[in-house]
């Protein structure tokens, strides 16, 4: 259930990147959706299956799918939240226009921890998302099953649960929809209601 979560996000990710690359002409500003794609609770500890950017290559989805398969059965969680904050911590040091992209919510960082269990750290998680939160971040964890109830709080308040793989798509919109519904484009959220209104 873990493996088919993982892969409904990736590729609902991927299908509203097209349609916005569909739509492009048809809007008044430009608005680009990339990707990166983790796992963790592997041999390694983590592996980046997939680097930033706007593409998902068939390679990259089988290794990914295969990985998958390769789980310690561990909850490193905390080590991915790490590694992402110093890429973060990175970008804003390298570059001054993402860090005013950011502060202002042209630019839009979301991080999507699914797990189907408990944490192996729930404190540095915690410490981990309130770094990230602060940076600008915004970081959700999706529990997967009944055994996964602790996301909640490790996570809060943005830790929810989906009993049912089937209720992964509609969670994913709801969360897609409450945090990009707030997107401002010159730091006014009434843009995005007139971009709704033009598209």
């Amino acid at each position: 259930h873990q493996r088919r979560s993982a892969i409904l996000v990736m590729e609902a990710l991927k299908e509203f990147s097209d349609i916005l690359d569909d739509e492009r002409a048809g809007l008044s500003i430009d608005l680009d959706v990339q990707t990166e794609l983790r796992s963790f609770g592997v041999k390694e500890g983590t592996r980046l299956y997939k680097p930033l950017s706007r593409e998902l290559p068939e390679r990259q989805r089988v290794e990914f799918f295969k990985g998958l398969l390769e789980t310690s059965g561990g909850t490193n969680d905390y080590d991915a939240l790490a590694e992402i904050e110093k890429d973060v911590r990175g970008s804003l040091t390298r570059d001054e226009t993402y860090a005013a992209e950011l502060k202002s919510g042209k630019r839009r960082e979301i991080v999507i921890i699914l797990s189907d269990g408990d944490s192996g750290n729930a404190a540095e998680v915690k410490k981990r998302c309130q770094n990230l939160r602060e940076l600008g971040v915004k970081v959700v964890g999706l529990g997967m099953g009944s055994g996964s109830q602790s996301i909640e709080s490790t996570y809060a308040p943005d830790g929810r649960i989906c009993y049912d793989i089937s209720d992964l798509p509609k969670t994913l919109q709801d969360l897609l929809a409450e945090y990009l519904g707030q997107l401002s484009v010159t730091g006014n959220p009434e843009d995005l209601a007139r971009l709704g209104e033009e598209v």
